[in-house]
């Protein structure tokens, strides 16, 4: 199969110390099962926010799988015009370089990128190519959804070029994917169609890591010097420090727990972004919060073995449905703390694998917190279950295995016949 795979913003595997994504993931397996792959990509790290490059370059990774990075504008908020136009560019780049390419059997677009995905249907269009769209974020509601339910309707004006781009990328998506049934049903709604046999949820499948025991007793150790006490409950967070997520009622909660004397829990709250010291500032006299900055993959596995709690703590209005982070927490066993609503929240209450609390309320925090069993054999009952669940719908593996096989019955012919629906 002859692919491309069609999304920036993510970590490269030639990047040091980087874990990889999804697209980044995908890549690596489809080169690995003997396919030929092209990852279309930028020279600007979104993470770090700067360019890895002076212009565009071309990466042979290893044979039959090659990186295409196209250069555009920096941006230093995630949030930002000059965002949206490093974006603009990378799709005009995009549509460039692929006019002189051997065309792909099949291609997956991320959506976003939103130009670089309207460029890639187009094209598949053109030359009857299929191009499955894979929602990872609801652009452009993710601009409309933190406002008030009453601004809406006029923050939706500025943006109505891009409510027909996601109309006509859903359109012409030969099929739908996405992280989140949520997330497919977003994109069906645009598309103006029902369900076909080819759209689907494909969860973010997360690779276990390992450390030599050496190494993770070097990386274990470093927080053991921060402070970190693994005589206590340990709830770790891993992130940016974006607008999505909520780590405010984190500190609202250790301060009330202090002021009780409870020290049982202690959390360690790793990463950095835009709201850093909005959340950091006032919390130096909390002993129960300790806050690494950016660390690395390697510091990550070996916190999470330290760890006995994954919180996953977002704003009310984050539209997130199956982020990255849950799973990244079930490949340490760890349960879950979540106030993220849908599929995330039945998949913790159903399966029994962590506790749901309100967004944004402290005491609901709390209140959940403390359902969680820290010890004995009702937590080792639910690691064991932890365990299971991700070897065999969320572990890298299970789910990469499928979606290669599936992308593989796109490229042999094999399209869905899509049903008319109305419009949004």
């Amino acid at each position: 199969m002859r692919i491309w795979v069609v999304r920036a913003s993510e970590p490269m595997p030639f990047q040091p110390g980087v874990r990889l994504w999804r697209c980044g993931e995908l890549s690596q397996r489809l080169a690995d099962a003997g396919h030929d792959v092209t990852w279309w990509q930028s020279t600007f790290d979104h993470v770090n926010k700067v360019h890895l490059f002076d212009g565009p370059k071309t990466i042979k990774v290893q044979p039959g799988y090659t990186i295409r990075l196209l250069h555009g504008p920096a941006y230093k908020r995630n949030v930002s015009i000059s965002r949206l136009i490093n974006y603009g560019v990378l799709g005009r780049r995009f549509a460039e370089a692929i006019e002189t390419m051997e065309p792909p059997e099949v291609i997956l677009a991320s959506m976003p990128t939103m130009e670089m995905a309207l460029v890639a249907v187009r094209y598949g269009k053109k030359h009857g190519i299929p191009v499955v769209v894979d929602i990872r974020d609801l652009w452009p509601d993710i601009f409309i959804n933190p406002l008030p339910g009453v601004v809406r309707p006029f923050a939706r004006l500025p943006l109505m070029a891009y409510y027909k781009m996601a109309k006509d990328i859903m359109k012409d998506a030969t099929a739908i994917t996405g992280v989140s049934q949520e997330y497919v049903d977003w994109g069906l709604l645009y598309a103006g169609r029902k369900a076909g046999p080819l759209d689907r949820p494909v969860y973010l499948g997360y690779r276990r890591r390992h450390l030599k025991p050496d190494a993770l007793a070097a990386e274990q150790q470093t927080f053991l010097d921060m402070g970190v006490d693994p005589s206590k409950t340990i709830c770790c967070f891993f992130g940016m420090f974006g607008f999505s997520y909520d780590l405010a009622v984190v500190v609202r909660a250790a301060r009330i727990l202090q002021q009780q004397g409870d020290d049982r829990y202690q959390f360690v709250l790793c990463g950095d972004g835009d709201r850093a010291a909005e959340w950091k500032d006032g919390t130096e006299d909390l002993r129960n919060i300790i806050w690494p900055g950016w660390v690395s993959v390697d510091a990550v596995t070996a916190l999470m073995e330290m760890s006995s709690i994954g919180l996953t703590t977002y704003r009310k209005v984050a539209k997130q449905s199956l982020p990255n982070k849950p799973f990244e927490y079930f490949s340490k066993n760890l349960p879950l703390l979540s106030c993220l609503e849908g599929e995330l929240r039945q998949i913790i209450e159903e399966e029994k694998v962590g506790a749901h609390y309100i967004a944004e309320d402290e005491q609901s925090f709390l209140e959940a917190l403390q359902t969680i069993p820290t010890g004995g054999s009702e937590l080792e009952a639910m690691r064991r279950h932890i365990e299971e669940l991700f070897e065999t719908r969320y572990s890298a593996d299970a789910v990469y295995t499928e979606f290669i096989a599936y992308l593989d019955t796109l490229a042999k012919g094999i399209v869905p016949q899509a049903d008319t629906g109305a419009e949004i």
